[in-house]
């Protein structure tokens, strides 16, 4: 009898290798690979297509060729039209950028515009919800005189924290059920 024992040190040894291998192999051969799924996708999009045409009594090589370039022209046509979706944007990059800095102005400079009254209401909304004593539904005239007139600071409302002392046990089912909850379904 051996005290030495031969083989892998842990059962698994020889799959986890193998899994490694085949990824090395993988990552090594990915330009082969990429262009051969994209072809056998391409394949496989493209066959109802020629059985289609074959069914027309056109041959094999026919139908083959004629799927190839409608297929050829339909990617063409949609690259060309992306591509002046491009030129498009790229010349427009100047009354964009324009665009933007208006925008960006008109938010600095508020009280101007549409957006800088949107800002203003939306400042306003936010101290009557913080305010404790604000009116229900302020008239306009009455708002016009609130957002011209300064703002007292609200008095400080007190906080406290109160903990609840449980035990580690009371929150137990809180924590079981979501993991308990399947096996009680397939019982």
């Amino acid at each position: 009898m051996s005290v030495f024992r031969r083989g892998p040190a842990h059962p698994n040894t020889g799959a986890i290798l193998l899994v490694f291998a085949v990824v090395a192999a993988l990552f090594f051969a990915r330009e082969i690979l990429i262009p051969l799924a994209f072809a056998l996708t391409l394949s496989f999009l493209l066959t109802p297509a020629v059985t289609f045409l074959e069914k027309l009594h056109m041959g094999r090589v026919v139908p083959v060729i004629l799927t190839v370039l409608i297929s050829m022209a339909a990617g063409g046509w949609i690259t060309w039209i992306i591509a002046n979706q491009l030129v498009d944007v790229a010349s427009q990059l100047p009354t964009y950028r324009q665009n933007i800095h208006a925008k960006i102005e008109t938010l600095r400079n508020r009280g101007k515009g549409p957006l800088g009254r949107a800002a203003d209401s939306a400042k306003d909304i936010g101290r009557e919800l913080t305010s404790p004593d604000a009116p229900a539904i302020p008239s306009t005239a009455q708002s016009q005189k609130q957002r011209n007139a300064p703002r007292a600071p609200a008095p400080p409302v007190s906080v406290q924290i109160v903990q609840t002392h449980t035990s580690g046990l009371a929150d137990l089912p809180d924590l079981l059920t979501p993991f308990l909850a399947p096996l009680a379904v397939r019982g």
